[in-house]
């Protein structure tokens, strides 16, 4: 019940880093209370394939533990928790740069929901 669209992803390499770019764009029409969506960022070639940091959309419940329990979670790569609210789009500016590899520069981005 929810639309996610990535909009203008961007893979710069400059020296020894990878500057990833991208605007993530939500539509919840229905989110539960205690329900969340994860968004994972995902970076692969034909042969290779790095996860990146999640992105968390939460029912209004559900944020309210997860805000409350946030260190608990530092052991998970997440980039940002987002309350959704239901009928209302959502932005997520999600910028980040990770060591260049080799196999990175015929890498694409796309997005994978859970």
């Amino acid at each position: 019940m929810y639309k996610i669209e990535l909009h203008d992803p961007a893979l710069v390499h400059k020296g020894e880093r990878l500057y990833i770019g991208m605007d993530i764009s939500i539509l919840c029409r229905y989110i539960a209370d205690n329900q969340s969506i994860v968004l994972t960022p995902v970076l692969a070639d034909n042969e290779h394939s790095r996860e990146l940091p999640l992105v968390i959309i939460n029912g209004r419940q559900r944020h309210r533990c997860f805000s409350h329990m946030f260190g608990y979670f530092r052991d998970y790569r997440i980039y940002k928790a987002i309350r959704a609210i239901n009928h209302s789009p959502l932005w997520c500016s999600y910028r980040l740069d990770i060591p260049y590899q080799d196999w990175m520069c015929k890498a694409k981005l796309s997005l994978v929901a859970n």
